[in-house]
């Protein structure tokens, strides 16, 4: 889900951002290991994770508050002066507008860069079966953006070599690409990390498409996005019993062995083989009035709203575990 408010600076002490950064910036492809036969064991996760965070929105959270939930932070291309001191993956806001090359960030501690829902405005109306005319004019409506998209994937490949280009797709982008009458080529050999953005579902309803990825394109590595916010009309306790099914398949899916071709990124040190290249919770802002409105996994309850204490209560126990 984009969000695309206007940035608001924040002021961080130096001191602070220093050694909170430094107490997570170790290699996070190999710490934690744990012996474990399986499949009896499994108190210990073969993934990372991460929570998507936007320090521009008021009242939100940024890495500082959010590292003690997460093995690698992210910061947003908005706030670029919130780089964190550690390796870390810049979700690019403005990647239609602004060049990579003019983001002011220390490119040797990006492990990547995310765009979200790129096609999302351009598909939002389009059929899945649509007439020969329609599905030309289809295809006609995303080829600028595919090229943009490129362009954008190429140039951080070009500024920062073992950098992925991460790509998140909505369930209506995915349903274009895999149409049997008209399939949209929004996919490109050039995006590193996939995923499919639905943040009210079961796993079961998402998994078909990453397994579309996983037959159809073989190197490139996924990305779940599970909600660790709970819609206004929703409630916490059925967002954290659906946060399960995305860690069971992440470590299914890894358990299987992180052999796969590292690919364009080379070897990175950072989940290099790994199909689940990363496990990312969707979001850590505590109250987000858009959308219908949302509170994340921070939120601290009011009279309205409960809080999002048993998200976060099932999130940390599963980044307590071990990782292999």
């Amino acid at each position: 889900m984009r969000l695309t408010l206007r940035a608001c600076s924040f002021r961080l002490a130096s001191l602070l951002l220093l050694a909170v950064g430094l107490s997570r910036s170790v290699d996070l492809g190999t710490r934690g290991t744990a012996p474990c036969v399986l499949p009896s064991c499994r108190d210990y996760r073969s993934f990372q994770m991460t929570l998507m965070s936007y320090p521009y929105l008021e009242g939100a959270v940024h890495w500082v508050q959010t590292a003690p939930y997460e093995d690698v932070p992210m910061f947003t291309s908005d706030n670029t002066d919130l780089q964190p001191p550690g390796r870390s993956i810049m979700n690019h806001e403005q990647w239609r507008t602004v060049p990579v090359s003019s983001l002011s960030v220390d490119w040797s501690r990006i492990l990547a860069v995310a765009i979200d829902e790129p096609f999302a405005e351009e598909v939002a109306e389009y059929s899945a079966e649509p007439s020969a005319r329609e599905c030309a004019a289809q295809r006609v409506g995303v080829s600028d953006t595919k090229k943009q998209l490129v362009s954008v994937a190429t140039a951080v490949h070009d500024v920062a070599p073992r950098a992925r280009l991460w790509v998140i797709f909505t369930e209506k982008e995915m349903e274009v690409m895999r149409s049997v009458d008209c399939p949209l080529d929004l996919n490109d050999a050039t995006f590193d990390v996939v995923s499919v953005g639905n943040y009210e579902v079961h796993f079961s309803e998402l998994r078909e498409h990453y397994e579309w990825f996983v037959t159809k394109w073989t190197q490139q590595q996924l990305a779940l996005v599970p909600a660790t916010a709970f819609a206004n009309d929703d409630n916490p306790q059925a967002v954290a019993d659906r946060l399960e099914g995305y860690f069971e398949y992440a470590n299914a899916m890894n358990d299987d062995g992180c052999d796969m071709d590292p690919g364009r990124v080379g070897r990175t040190g950072n989940y290099d083989g790994c199909r689940i290249w990363i496990v990312a919770g969707w979001m850590s802002v505590p109250d987000f009035p858009h959308h219908g409105g949302w509170h994340g996994l921070l939120w601290q309850g009011s009279d309205q709203f409960p809080s999002g204490a048993p998200i976060l209560n099932v999130w940390s126990s599963e980044l307590a575990k071990d990782r292999r």
